[in-house]
Parts: structure tokens; sequence; C-alpha cells
């Protein structure tokens, strides 16, 4: 029997969550009792001589930090938690602070887990908007890793900023070579 998940959807997203973070050698509990049984087809069992595995998929996540121009991580604590999900900030955002005493600023380091419902110049926009109440600037942002061409496009027409980006960290230019 295979249970499997098919589709990106909350029930998806929040099971599969208890699954990587909860499950060690409890699969076979989480089948009995019914935390991990709906899946898009297939039997909810643990097969007698194969096992089980759980395979996750999601949007490609952008990590993507917004440099503010003070070394006062209070103040990027504050525009953080205005903007992430958790705080009733924007749906798929995750946000926290960062000192870099050695440029004497801080940062706002964000997990982006959907740009196509939460868009990059959103974000930024949002932290731009959320530093200026405290009297403080965005003096740039940089991409970590990969990021889709497609959350580039839809940034063209706003400016971000963005220090040391370069081709080689569009993800879709990387698939390519």
């Amino acid at each position: 029997a295979l249970n499997a998940m098919i589709k990106g959807d909350k029930y998806y997203d929040k099971e599969m969550k208890k699954v990587t973070t909860q499950l060690g050698n409890t699969l076979g509990k989480y089948l009995k009792t019914g935390i991990i049984s709906k899946g898009d087809f297939g039997k909810a069992k643990k097969h007698p001589t194969a096992g089980a595995i759980a395979i996750g998929a999601r949007k490609p996540l952008i990590a993507y930090n917004i440099n503010l121009d003070t070394p006062n991580i209070e103040i990027a604590s504050k525009v953080a938690k205005t903007i992430r999900h958790s705080n009733g900030g924007y749906r798929y955002i995750k946000a926290g602070p960062v000192e870099i005493p050695e440029r004497n600023i801080t940062q706002v380091t964000m997990n982006l887990t959907d740009y196509s419902k939460t868009a990059m110049y959103r974000a930024f926009e949002a932290v731009k908007m959320e530093a200026r109440r405290y009297g403080v600037n965005v003096m740039g942002s940089e991409i970590v890793g990969l990021c889709p061409m497609e959350a580039l496009i839809d940034t063209a027409a706003y400016y971000l900023g963005l220090e040391n980006f370069s081709l080689d960290k569009v993800l879709e230019t990387s698939l390519m070579e």
C-alpha cells in the first residue's frame, strides 16, 4: 500500500511539517492514530516488508536579506516581527533580525516561501516602510543562493537595491547548464 500526498495544500504542508519534525521511529504510531492518514491515493498503512516513505515538494524558497542602516538589533527585530506571518504579517514570509557588526548594520533576514503569493518587491517595500517608522533606511538587499527567474521578473518594476547579485544566482540559469 502506498499513501501518497501530491498536492501542495494546507493539509499537506501542516502534516508534512509534523512528519519531518516529529517522525523519528514513530511512523507506525502516526499511521495508527490517523495523524498521517489523508493521501491523494493509497491506504494509510505501513507495508510489511517495504516500510513507508514520505516525499514532499514545495515551491522554491527565496532566502532574501534586507540591510538596514542601523546597528540596533531591536529595530531590525521589530521590523521582522511586523512583516512575518507568525505575528500577523504576510502569509509567505518568515523573518528575523541579524546583526552584521563588521558593517555596523543589521538585516531583516527572510525566507519567502511562496514568491507568487508574496512577491519579493512586496517584502522589500514592507521592510522599507516599517524601517522608516524608526528613522531607519534600507541600504540594499541580497539574495542568498538561487532565485527563480519568475520572482525577478515580477520585481522588474521595482528598484530593490540587490547587492552582489549575478545571473548565476537565477535558478533557471543553473538548471540549464
